[in-house]
């Protein structure tokens, strides 16, 4: 785009070549082939620098809809609690490493794949003297696999239907556009393939459950947009969850 062109070369012209300069659906492209690298199942087989855009405008503005964006915030919320009650039953005392890590991680709304790498430090440093330990250390691989099948969590997440309805603050969205996005991700994974609308959904979905500490091994100290207006509020808060924030 020229406008990409232009900011290029007068960052040049500034003697300032190193900043990298992206168009969203460009950085959306590399940002998702980094994320979901291993995972074959959504391998990317377009060969542009973009990743294709959604099907239909209803479906489009349901993927980036205000309700499907606190749909997952809502889902890996719950999923966090759930994770923390299941870590509860393990506790010995509360004096125990473990008790101050769950303490810790419900007040400081850690991400769950962030205290599951906690728990498995402690676990290595406990030599099986806390009871229950080898029960935790033998299911917690299960566990860390079944909190990332990202893929069969999207089909699930546009299952509920009267979840997304409920945190609809437009009252625009209806059952048929959502029955409709969720035929069409099916058809899409089946060819191995994605748009850029459940990319987006997909790498919040990682977004949260990695937390701060994980995602601050990738974040940007810097981030600027051009026409910020004209972002979806699914787009910003992928962005916003990529810059680094004081204090890590």
């Amino acid at each position: 785009p020229t406008l990409k062109s232009y900011v290029t070369n007068t960052l040049k012209l500034l003697n300032l070549p190193a900043i990298k300069v992206s168009t969203f659906a460009e950085w959306l492209k590399e940002e998702f082939a980094k994320e979901f690298s291993a995972n074959l199942e959504l391998a990317l087989t377009t060969q542009t620098n973009q990743l294709p855009q959604t099907s239909t405008s209803s479906i489009h503005r349901l993927k980036h809809s205000v309700a499907m964006l606190k749909h997952v915030e809502q889902y890996v919320t719950q999923q966090r609690t759930r994770l923390l009650s299941y870590l509860s039953q393990f506790v010995d005392h509360h004096g125990s490493e473990l008790s101050k890590l769950l303490t810790q991680a419900t007040h400081a709304n850690c991400g769950l794949l962030d205290i599951i790498a906690q728990v498995e430090l402690i676990i290595d440093s406990a030599h099986g003297t806390e009871p229950g330990i080898n029960r935790l250390r033998t299911e917690l691989p299960t566990l860390r696999r079944k909190l990332t099948l990202y893929p069969d969590e999207l089909a699930l997440l546009y299952a509920k239907a009267d979840s997304i309805l409920r945190l609809d603050p437009t009252r625009l969205l209806d059952r048929d556009t959502i029955a409709s996005a969720r035929k069409n991700y099916e058809e899409n994974r089946a060819r191995e393939d994605i748009d850029s609308g459940d990319a987006l959904l997909l790498l919040l979905l990682k977004q949260l459950k990695c937390g701060k500490k994980t995602r601050a091994l990738s974040a940007y100290r810097f981030l600027t947009i051009d026409e910020v207006q004209d972002f979806s509020p699914l787009e910003l808060a992928v962005l916003s969850h990529k810059v680094a924030t004081p204090g890590g």
